[in-house]
């Protein structure tokens, strides 16, 4: 058993690694971070954002945490987002998004969200993109212990 896990391993890190050819497809990493003061009706607290991006010429990779939190509230926000663009179609990339968030002053111990969808590059520029993506979804959330779930 543990000589087919070393074998599926290798197989695995080998088809990750040999997967790109790096000298058209290399990376560029950029982050971001943020941080504050919150103050909200003589509630205070501290806020912070961090990004850490990963983009080439055919993928890109994006995290994203966002927290507050307050005296007697609290916000957090997870999201990653993995996309990748068809070689054939270069306009056309397909993509995965999965999200976690909690938030004390609404009530929501845990909610978290999966899309996959397509997407479609409408008038990129140098700044960025302008974008229109298709998805299906699926949603759960836990309100104090009742379950509300929704594809959609």
């Amino acid at each position: 058993m543990r000589r087919s896990s070393s074998i599926l391993f290798i197989a695995v890190i080998t088809t990750v690694v040999m997967g790109q050819d790096a000298s058209t497809d290399s990376a560029k990493w950029k982050h971001y971070i943020r941080g504050g003061g919150v103050r909200v009706t003589n509630d205070n607290g501290l806020s912070g954002y961090y990004r850490i991006n990963r983009s080439s010429k055919y993928s890109f990779g994006d995290l994203r945490l966002y927290l507050y939190g307050l005296q007697n509230n609290s916000y957090v926000f997870i999201r990653y987002k993995s996309s990748s663009k068809y070689r054939r179609w270069p306009k056309f990339y397909r993509f995965s998004t999965i999200a976690y968030q909690k938030n004390t002053q609404a009530g929501v111990a845990l909610r978290y969200h999966f899309n996959q969808g397509l997407g479609l590059f409408v008038l990129p520029y140098s700044q960025g993109h302008i974008i229109t993506e298709i998805a299906h979804a699926y949603d759960m959330s836990d309100y104090l212990n009742d379950n509300r779930r929704t594809s959609y």
